[in-house]
């Protein structure tokens, strides 16, 4: 996996990452495991997917707009694309695009991924914010702003 800044969003590539599941309750989880990484995102408003034939609306207070989502199962995800506006895209290898837009209510979606000890949350309205993860004395995990993140280009994990 590679995580690059370019100039106008960040870039995580991924080898061979496979959805292994999904969770929904008051927010959509998809899970992103390539063997070495793991990622969950977590999304919060409204998101399309797009694949070849069509393009989709999916809403979480609209649950049966959720009915495809078992179609991404176990298929291989070749990139995840942060734009610095907080628009988050998630491209699979089968052209399947699903594409989130910032809120102006809440946080839209949010990255985790603790194999890097990484966090990417957008922010209400656009844009998104970058944290990386600690530990305080008591051993418990606690994020907090990456400044070496954010001002390197290329990280290779």
């Amino acid at each position: 996996m590679t995580i690059v800044e370019e100039e106008d969003h960040w870039r995580i590539s991924l080898g061979n990452g496979i959805v292994d599941a999904l969770h929904i309750d008051s927010r959509l989880g998809i899970s992103v495991c390539d063997g070495e990484f793991k990622a969950w995102l977590w999304i919060e408003t409204y998101c399309e997917l797009s694949y070849p034939e069509a393009s989709l609306s999916l809403s979480l207070s609209k649950i049966p707009s959720l009915a495809p989502m078992p179609t991404i199962l176990n298929r291989t995800v070749s990139q995840i694309s942060i734009a610095r506006s907080g628009c988050l895209s998630m491209y699979w290898d089968n052209n399947f695009t699903l594409d989130i837009v910032p809120d102006t209510r809440y946080e839209a979606w949010t990255l985790e991924c603790p194999t890097i000890g990484k966090l990417f949350i957008c922010n209400i309205g656009g844009d998104f914010s970058l944290f990386e993860e600690n530990s305080d004395s008591n051993g418990r995990r606690l994020y907090s702003p990456d400044y070496r993140l954010l001002l390197s280009r290329n990280i290779d994990i």
